[in-house]
Protein backbone atom coordinates (compact mmCIF):
# COMPACT_ATOMS: atom_id res chain seq x y z
CA UNK A 1 0.00 0.00 0.00
CA UNK A 2 1.49 3.34 -1.05
CA UNK A 3 1.96 6.18 1.41
CA UNK A 4 0.52 9.60 0.65
CA UNK A 5 3.27 12.21 0.25
CA UNK A 6 3.31 15.94 -0.39
CA UNK A 7 5.87 18.19 -1.98
CA UNK A 8 6.66 21.25 0.13
CA UNK A 9 8.39 24.10 -1.71
CA UNK A 10 9.69 27.41 -0.44
CA UNK A 11 10.36 30.14 -3.01
CA UNK A 12 12.44 32.94 -1.51
CA UNK A 13 14.41 35.84 -2.92
CA UNK A 14 17.81 34.21 -3.12
CA UNK A 15 16.97 30.56 -2.47
CA UNK A 16 14.48 27.84 -3.38
CA UNK A 17 13.90 24.78 -1.22
CA UNK A 18 11.85 21.61 -1.39
CA UNK A 19 10.96 18.62 0.78
CA UNK A 20 9.10 15.38 0.20
CA UNK A 21 6.85 14.80 3.21
CA UNK A 22 4.72 11.81 4.20
CA UNK A 23 1.65 13.73 5.26
CA UNK A 24 -1.39 11.78 6.43
CA UNK A 25 -4.31 12.92 8.53
CA UNK A 26 -4.09 12.13 12.26
CA UNK A 27 -0.40 11.21 11.92
CA UNK A 28 2.70 13.31 12.58
CA UNK A 29 4.20 14.31 9.20
CA UNK A 30 7.62 12.93 8.28
CA UNK A 31 10.12 14.81 6.13
CA UNK A 32 11.79 12.24 3.88
CA UNK A 33 14.10 14.47 1.85
CA UNK A 34 15.09 18.13 1.68
CA UNK A 35 16.78 19.93 -1.16
CA UNK A 36 18.04 23.50 -1.65
CA UNK A 37 19.36 25.67 -4.47
CA UNK A 38 20.80 29.11 -3.80
CA UNK A 39 20.86 31.89 -6.34
CA UNK A 40 24.42 33.00 -7.10
CA UNK A 41 24.97 36.53 -5.81
CA UNK A 42 24.01 39.12 -8.38
CA UNK A 43 23.07 42.81 -8.38
CA UNK A 44 19.56 42.52 -9.77
CA UNK A 45 18.25 45.20 -12.08
CA UNK A 46 14.58 44.94 -11.12
CA UNK A 47 11.89 42.61 -9.79
CA UNK A 48 11.30 40.95 -13.18
CA UNK A 49 15.00 40.15 -13.52
CA UNK A 50 15.10 38.68 -10.02
CA UNK A 51 11.95 36.63 -10.61
CA UNK A 52 13.33 35.26 -13.89
CA UNK A 53 16.48 34.07 -12.11
CA UNK A 54 14.68 32.58 -9.13
CA UNK A 55 12.17 30.76 -11.37
CA UNK A 56 15.09 29.25 -13.29
CA UNK A 57 16.49 27.88 -10.00
CA UNK A 58 13.01 26.68 -9.03
CA UNK A 59 12.65 24.68 -12.26
CA UNK A 60 16.11 23.13 -11.70
CA UNK A 61 15.10 22.22 -8.15
CA UNK A 62 11.92 20.48 -9.32
CA UNK A 63 13.97 18.52 -11.88
CA UNK A 64 16.37 17.48 -9.08
CA UNK A 65 13.42 16.26 -7.02
CA UNK A 66 12.20 14.14 -9.92
CA UNK A 67 15.57 12.64 -10.82
CA UNK A 68 17.15 12.24 -7.38
CA UNK A 69 14.32 11.82 -4.88
CA UNK A 70 11.12 10.47 -6.37
CA UNK A 71 12.62 7.27 -7.84
CA UNK A 72 13.90 6.15 -4.44
CA UNK A 73 10.67 7.33 -2.82
CA UNK A 74 8.63 5.20 -5.22
CA UNK A 75 10.75 2.17 -4.31
CA UNK A 76 9.83 2.81 -0.68
CA UNK A 77 6.13 2.91 -1.53
CA UNK A 78 5.85 6.69 -1.31
CA UNK A 79 3.60 8.37 -3.88
CA UNK A 80 3.58 12.13 -4.45
CA UNK A 81 -0.02 13.32 -4.72
CA UNK A 82 -0.07 17.07 -4.03
CA UNK A 83 2.15 20.10 -3.56
CA UNK A 84 2.19 23.14 -1.31
CA UNK A 85 4.33 26.14 -2.29
CA UNK A 86 5.17 28.82 0.27
CA UNK A 87 6.13 32.19 -1.17
CA UNK A 88 8.27 34.76 0.58
CA UNK A 89 8.03 38.43 -0.30
CA UNK A 90 8.23 40.10 -2.77
CA UNK A 91 6.43 37.33 -4.68
CA UNK A 92 3.24 38.20 -2.81
CA UNK A 93 1.77 41.18 -0.98
CA UNK A 94 -0.51 40.97 2.05
CA UNK A 95 -2.66 43.37 4.00
CA UNK A 96 -5.55 43.47 6.43
CA UNK A 97 -8.72 45.18 5.30
CA UNK A 98 -11.88 46.28 7.11
CA UNK A 99 -14.97 45.35 5.10
CA UNK A 100 -18.14 47.19 6.15
CA UNK A 101 -21.75 46.29 5.32
CA UNK A 102 -24.52 48.68 6.33
CA UNK A 103 -28.28 48.50 5.72
CA UNK A 104 -30.95 50.94 6.86
CA UNK A 105 -32.90 48.09 8.40
CA UNK A 106 -31.76 44.88 10.17
CA UNK A 107 -31.00 42.04 7.75
CA UNK A 108 -30.22 38.35 8.04
CA UNK A 109 -26.54 37.61 7.40
CA UNK A 110 -25.91 34.92 4.81
CA UNK A 111 -22.73 33.34 3.50
CA UNK A 112 -23.31 34.99 0.11
CA UNK A 113 -23.54 38.48 1.63
CA UNK A 114 -20.24 38.01 3.46
CA UNK A 115 -18.47 36.40 0.48
CA UNK A 116 -19.64 39.10 -1.93
CA UNK A 117 -18.44 41.89 0.36
CA UNK A 118 -14.99 40.34 0.82
CA UNK A 119 -14.71 39.53 -2.91
CA UNK A 120 -15.57 43.15 -3.77
CA UNK A 121 -12.79 44.43 -1.50
CA UNK A 122 -10.26 42.02 -3.00
CA UNK A 123 -11.50 42.95 -6.47
CA UNK A 124 -10.88 46.65 -5.81
CA UNK A 125 -7.22 45.90 -5.12
CA UNK A 126 -6.87 43.68 -8.18
CA UNK A 127 -8.43 46.26 -10.50
CA UNK A 128 -5.86 48.87 -9.45
CA UNK A 129 -2.96 46.68 -10.57
CA UNK A 130 -1.41 47.02 -14.00
CA UNK A 131 -1.15 43.27 -14.52
CA UNK A 132 -3.02 40.06 -13.72
CA UNK A 133 -3.25 39.34 -9.98
CA UNK A 134 -4.42 36.17 -8.22
CA UNK A 135 -5.75 35.89 -4.67
CA UNK A 136 -3.70 33.50 -2.54
CA UNK A 137 -5.60 33.88 0.73
CA UNK A 138 -8.56 35.70 2.20
CA UNK A 139 -8.82 34.70 5.84
CA UNK A 140 -11.38 36.34 8.10
CA UNK A 141 -9.84 37.63 11.32
CA UNK A 142 -12.92 38.94 13.09
CA UNK A 143 -16.63 39.68 12.66
CA UNK A 144 -18.38 42.56 14.41
CA UNK A 145 -22.20 42.72 14.38
CA UNK A 146 -23.52 46.12 15.45
CA UNK A 147 -20.14 46.67 17.12
CA UNK A 148 -20.04 43.36 19.02
CA UNK A 149 -17.66 40.50 18.13
CA UNK A 150 -19.01 37.11 17.13
CA UNK A 151 -17.44 33.90 15.91
CA UNK A 152 -20.56 32.76 14.02
CA UNK A 153 -22.35 35.57 12.16
CA UNK A 154 -24.43 33.40 9.80
CA UNK A 155 -28.24 33.56 10.20
CA UNK A 156 -27.94 36.36 12.76
CA UNK A 157 -29.57 39.76 12.27
CA UNK A 158 -27.77 43.12 12.23
CA UNK A 159 -27.71 46.53 10.58
CA UNK A 160 -23.94 46.99 10.68
CA UNK A 161 -21.42 44.28 9.87
CA UNK A 162 -17.67 44.82 10.03
CA UNK A 163 -15.28 42.14 8.80
CA UNK A 164 -11.51 42.20 9.40
CA UNK A 165 -9.90 40.09 6.68
CA UNK A 166 -6.33 39.09 5.84
CA UNK A 167 -5.70 39.21 2.09
CA UNK A 168 -2.67 38.12 0.09
CA UNK A 169 -2.08 38.44 -3.64
CA UNK A 170 0.42 37.23 -6.23
CA UNK A 171 1.04 37.87 -9.92
CA UNK A 172 -1.09 35.46 -11.96
CA UNK A 173 1.81 34.61 -14.26
CA UNK A 174 3.92 33.62 -11.23
CA UNK A 175 1.16 31.36 -9.92
CA UNK A 176 0.75 29.76 -13.36
CA UNK A 177 4.51 29.20 -13.74
CA UNK A 178 4.81 27.54 -10.34
CA UNK A 179 1.86 25.20 -10.90
CA UNK A 180 2.77 24.34 -14.49
CA UNK A 181 6.35 23.43 -13.54
CA UNK A 182 5.16 20.94 -10.91
CA UNK A 183 2.53 19.52 -13.24
CA UNK A 184 4.81 19.08 -16.25
CA UNK A 185 7.78 17.59 -14.37
CA UNK A 186 6.11 15.70 -11.52
CA UNK A 187 2.62 15.04 -12.85
CA UNK A 188 1.03 16.57 -9.74
CA UNK A 189 -2.28 18.31 -10.49
CA UNK A 190 -3.08 19.69 -7.03
CA UNK A 191 -0.74 22.57 -6.11
CA UNK A 192 -1.73 25.12 -3.49
CA UNK A 193 0.21 28.34 -3.06
CA UNK A 194 0.34 30.30 0.19
CA UNK A 195 2.13 33.22 1.79
CA UNK A 196 5.00 32.87 4.22
CA UNK A 197 3.04 35.13 6.59
CA UNK A 198 0.10 32.74 6.99
CA UNK A 199 2.36 29.67 7.11
CA UNK A 200 4.59 31.19 9.81
CA UNK A 201 1.57 32.33 11.84
CA UNK A 202 0.08 28.82 11.70
CA UNK A 203 3.36 27.18 12.77
CA UNK A 204 3.84 29.66 15.61
CA UNK A 205 0.30 29.13 16.89
CA UNK A 206 0.88 25.38 16.87
CA UNK A 207 4.28 25.70 18.58
CA UNK A 208 3.72 28.41 21.19
CA UNK A 209 0.17 27.77 22.32
CA UNK A 210 0.68 29.83 25.48
CA UNK A 211 1.71 33.02 23.62
CA UNK A 212 -1.48 34.76 22.40
CA UNK A 213 0.00 38.17 21.58
CA UNK A 214 3.11 39.00 19.56
CA UNK A 215 4.48 40.79 16.52
CA UNK A 216 5.58 38.38 13.80
CA UNK A 217 8.55 40.02 12.10
CA UNK A 218 9.55 38.31 8.84
CA UNK A 219 12.60 39.78 7.12
CA UNK A 220 13.41 38.47 3.69
CA UNK A 221 15.99 39.66 1.18
CA UNK A 222 13.78 42.42 -0.16
CA UNK A 223 11.16 43.36 2.43
CA UNK A 224 10.26 43.42 6.09
CA UNK A 225 6.79 42.09 6.92
CA UNK A 226 5.03 42.75 10.20
CA UNK A 227 1.95 41.00 11.55
CA UNK A 228 0.37 41.83 14.89
CA UNK A 229 -1.27 38.82 16.54
CA UNK A 230 -3.77 39.44 19.33
CA UNK A 231 -5.49 36.66 21.27
CA UNK A 232 -4.17 34.09 18.77
CA UNK A 233 -5.74 35.89 15.81
CA UNK A 234 -4.22 37.94 13.02
CA UNK A 235 -4.99 41.59 13.72
CA UNK A 236 -2.92 43.78 11.41
CA UNK A 237 -0.35 43.34 8.63
CA UNK A 238 2.09 45.78 7.06
CA UNK A 239 5.35 45.73 5.11
CA UNK A 240 8.07 48.05 3.88
CA UNK A 241 10.74 47.51 1.19
CA UNK A 242 13.82 47.33 3.40
CA UNK A 243 15.12 43.87 4.22
CA UNK A 244 18.38 41.95 4.12
CA UNK A 245 19.23 43.20 0.62
CA UNK A 246 18.96 46.79 1.84
CA UNK A 247 21.57 46.11 4.54
CA UNK A 248 23.93 44.42 2.09
CA UNK A 249 23.54 47.17 -0.53
CA UNK A 250 23.93 50.03 1.93
CA UNK A 251 26.98 48.46 3.55
CA UNK A 252 28.51 48.08 0.10
CA UNK A 253 27.88 51.75 -0.73
CA UNK A 254 29.42 52.96 2.50
CA UNK A 255 32.48 50.73 2.21
CA UNK A 256 32.77 51.08 -1.58
CA UNK A 257 32.50 47.34 -2.21
CA UNK A 258 30.09 44.87 -3.82
CA UNK A 259 27.33 42.81 -2.21
CA UNK A 260 29.28 39.57 -2.04
CA UNK A 261 32.11 41.25 -0.12
CA UNK A 262 29.57 43.03 2.12
CA UNK A 263 27.99 39.68 3.06
CA UNK A 264 31.43 38.28 3.88
CA UNK A 265 32.28 41.32 6.03
CA UNK A 266 29.05 40.90 7.99
CA UNK A 267 29.95 37.28 8.77
CA UNK A 268 33.42 38.29 9.94
CA UNK A 269 31.90 41.10 11.99
CA UNK A 270 29.45 38.75 13.67
CA UNK A 271 32.21 36.23 14.49
CA UNK A 272 34.49 39.05 15.74
CA UNK A 273 37.23 37.94 13.36
CA UNK A 274 37.30 41.14 11.34
CA UNK A 275 40.30 43.45 11.11
CA UNK A 276 40.01 46.28 13.66
CA UNK A 277 40.21 49.08 11.10
CA UNK A 278 37.44 47.45 9.06
CA UNK A 279 35.42 46.80 12.21
CA UNK A 280 35.33 50.51 12.96
CA UNK A 281 34.02 51.26 9.46
CA UNK A 282 31.40 48.51 9.69
CA UNK A 283 30.36 49.79 13.12
CA UNK A 284 29.74 53.26 11.71
CA UNK A 285 27.87 51.89 8.70
CA UNK A 286 25.62 49.66 10.82
CA UNK A 287 24.65 52.59 13.07
CA UNK A 288 23.50 54.56 10.03
CA UNK A 289 21.77 51.55 8.42
CA UNK A 290 19.97 50.77 11.67
CA UNK A 291 18.56 54.29 11.84
CA UNK A 292 17.30 54.08 8.25
CA UNK A 293 15.66 50.69 8.82
CA UNK A 294 14.08 51.67 12.14
CA UNK A 295 12.28 54.69 10.68
CA UNK A 296 9.80 52.71 8.52
CA UNK A 297 9.75 49.91 11.10
CA UNK A 298 8.63 52.27 13.85
CA UNK A 299 6.19 54.05 11.52
CA UNK A 300 4.56 50.74 10.54
CA UNK A 301 4.20 49.69 14.17
CA UNK A 302 2.67 53.05 15.00
CA UNK A 303 0.09 52.79 12.23
CA UNK A 304 -0.81 49.21 13.14
CA UNK A 305 -1.08 49.84 16.89
CA UNK A 306 -3.00 53.13 16.64
CA UNK A 307 -5.55 53.24 19.42
CA UNK A 308 -4.38 50.04 21.09
CA UNK A 309 -1.37 48.67 22.92
CA UNK A 310 1.42 46.78 21.16
CA UNK A 311 2.34 43.19 22.09
CA UNK A 312 5.64 43.17 23.92
CA UNK A 313 7.10 40.10 22.20
CA UNK A 314 8.59 40.08 18.72
CA UNK A 315 9.09 36.70 17.03
CA UNK A 316 11.69 37.14 14.32
CA UNK A 317 12.13 35.11 11.14
CA UNK A 318 15.22 36.15 9.22
CA UNK A 319 18.01 34.58 7.13
CA UNK A 320 20.58 32.88 9.39
CA UNK A 321 23.36 35.27 8.45
CA UNK A 322 21.44 38.41 9.45
CA UNK A 323 18.98 37.40 12.18
CA UNK A 324 21.41 38.62 14.86
CA UNK A 325 21.66 41.97 13.10
CA UNK A 326 17.91 42.63 12.84
CA UNK A 327 17.32 41.36 16.37
CA UNK A 328 19.87 43.95 17.48
CA UNK A 329 18.12 46.65 15.45
CA UNK A 330 14.80 45.94 17.18
CA UNK A 331 16.33 45.69 20.65
CA UNK A 332 18.12 49.00 20.15
CA UNK A 333 14.88 50.98 19.82
CA UNK A 334 13.38 52.36 23.03
CA UNK A 335 9.82 52.58 21.64
CA UNK A 336 8.91 55.31 24.08
CA UNK A 337 5.87 56.25 21.98
CA UNK A 338 4.32 52.78 22.32
CA UNK A 339 2.36 51.20 25.13
CA UNK A 340 3.05 47.49 25.46
CA UNK A 341 0.17 45.19 26.37
CA UNK A 342 2.14 42.81 28.51
CA UNK A 343 5.36 42.38 30.43
CA UNK A 344 8.89 43.11 29.36
CA UNK A 345 9.79 43.93 25.76
CA UNK A 346 11.68 41.05 24.13
CA UNK A 347 12.79 39.74 20.74
CA UNK A 348 12.88 36.00 20.07
CA UNK A 349 14.74 34.64 17.04
CA UNK A 350 12.81 31.63 15.72
CA UNK A 351 14.98 28.54 15.17
CA UNK A 352 14.33 25.25 13.40
CA UNK A 353 14.65 23.43 16.75
CA UNK A 354 11.55 25.25 18.01
CA UNK A 355 9.31 23.34 15.60
CA UNK A 356 10.77 19.83 15.79
CA UNK A 357 8.06 18.47 18.09
CA UNK A 358 5.48 18.91 15.30
CA UNK A 359 7.10 16.66 12.69
CA UNK A 360 9.51 13.77 12.21
CA UNK A 361 12.50 13.81 9.88
CA UNK A 362 14.41 10.94 8.30
CA UNK A 363 17.93 10.22 9.47
CA UNK A 364 20.70 12.40 8.00
CA UNK A 365 18.22 14.72 6.26
CA UNK A 366 19.23 18.40 6.73
CA UNK A 367 16.82 20.47 8.81
CA UNK A 368 15.49 23.77 7.50
CA UNK A 369 13.16 26.22 9.23
CA UNK A 370 11.28 27.27 6.07
CA UNK A 371 10.51 23.66 5.15
CA UNK A 372 9.60 22.86 8.77
CA UNK A 373 7.11 25.74 8.79
CA UNK A 374 5.69 24.61 5.44
CA UNK A 375 5.34 21.02 6.69
CA UNK A 376 3.44 22.10 9.81
CA UNK A 377 1.24 24.46 7.81
CA UNK A 378 0.24 21.85 5.25
CA UNK A 379 -0.44 19.25 7.93
CA UNK A 380 -2.79 21.63 9.75
CA UNK A 381 -4.50 22.32 6.42
CA UNK A 382 -4.97 18.59 5.80
CA UNK A 383 -6.52 18.37 9.25
CA UNK A 384 -8.84 21.25 8.35
CA UNK A 385 -7.20 23.68 10.80
CA UNK A 386 -5.98 26.87 9.17
CA UNK A 387 -6.06 29.87 11.45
Amino acid sequence: MSKHASLICYVGNGVVKAAVVINEKNKVPTIVTTRLRELPYHEFIDRDHLESRIMSEYISLIKDIKLKDLTSAACAGIKLSDACVILSSPWYVSETKIVKIHHDKPFVITEKILDDAIAATAGDYMQKQKQGISILERNVIRYLLNGYPTASPLKKTAQHVEISVFLSFCRSKTVDKIKQTILSHLGVHETNIHSQSLAAFTAIKETWKDIPNYVLTDISSQLTELMIVRENSLAEAASFPLGKQFVISELGKRLNTNGEVSSSLLRLYKDNTIDQSLKTKVDEAIVSIRQEWLRPFTKALGEMSAGSSLPSRFILFSPKDTEWLFAGFIKSEEYQQFTFSEGKFEVYEAKVEDFEHSYNIAENVPRDISLAVGTIFLHKKIEGIIY
